[in-house]
């Protein structure tokens, strides 16, 4: 889950003020890696996570990562994770 690092926290955190500041998001998705395809447990995955909300100037994308790695059992590999909060300009056709 999202909560299991200080990522996660400061990525539900983001989330509830942005939902404050700027209403319900259009979409949110969650993707998670496979445990297969990294040799991993099965409750050892990888976790990403999206949440999109759309203006007609602009666009917000909160983005959540936390690898697999991360979990306290490879606490000394520290693979990197990521929390990013990303507004973009929505372009307007010139005449």
């Amino acid at each position: 889950p999202a909560e299991r690092s200080g990522r996660g926290t400061m990525f539900q955190r983001f989330k509830e003020l942005l939902i404050q500041k700027y209403g319900i998001p259009k979409s949110e998705d969650t993707k998670f890696d496979s445990p297969s395809d990294l040799q991993l447990r099965p409750n050892e995955r990888g976790e990403e996570k999206r949440v999109l909300w759309v203006f007609p100037s602009t666009t917000i994308n909160l983005y959540w990562s936390e690898s697999a790695e991360w979990l306290p059992r490879y606490e000394s590999r520290r693979l990197p994770g990521w929390v990013i909060i990303e507004y973009t300009p929505t372009t307007k056709n010139p005449l």
